[in-house]
């Protein structure tokens, strides 16, 4: 019995060595530029695999919608939906935590970076 143990541990600790934990919530920090101009500089916390979303109304509007997919390495495919009063954009691009993407369309560009919201 003994043997069998020390066998299985020994079989297993390699593989849990390898798996990378996700953080429980992620911090996310985006830039919001219409023609240049700042629209709005939004932060939210994020759980992973679960929609975030945060919005203002009135004339300078605009609605933040983000989804953070964990991958089975520390990369993270993050879908980011934006509006504004004046345009909108869609797009899901693989980042890594703490490096910047930017996505556009025609004048309209988002800077999102997200962190680990557990440190």
């Amino acid at each position: 019995m003994f043997k069998l143990c020390t066998a299985l541990l020994a079989t297993l600790l390699p593989i849990s060595g390898s798996v990378i934990a996700s953080p429980n919530v992620y911090e996310v920090s985006a830039s919001i530029k219409q023609n240049g101009q700042s629209v709005a500089a939004p932060r939210i916390r994020v759980k992973p695999n679960a929609p975030a979303e945060v919005s203002v109304a009135g004339d300078n509007r605009f609605r933040l919608a983000v989804i953070i997919i964990p991958s089975e390495t520390d990369g993270l495919d993050v879908s980011v939906e934006v509006d504004t009063s004046q345009a909108s954009l869609k797009s899901v691009v693989t980042t890594f935590v703490d490096k910047p993407i930017v996505v556009s369309s025609g004048d309209l560009e988002v800077t999102v970076t997200v962190a680990d919201g557990d440190s």
